[in-house]
């Protein structure tokens, strides 16, 4: 089972930022990005 996540910087992941920090916000996993922009999306830091 994960206990965190990092997503790392690639241009695959940058439409799906807000479902990416939807699904950490909803499995409570604490999560960095790499971009301020996943922040801004919900999630928990940069």
């Amino acid at each position: 089972m994960a206990e965190c996540e990092f997503v790392l910087s690639s241009v695959n992941f940058t439409p799906y930022q807000r479902t990416i920090a939807d699904l950490a916000l909803r499995h409570s996993l604490p999560s960095m990005f790499i971009f301020p922009l996943y922040v801004e999306a919900g999630g928990l830091m940069s």
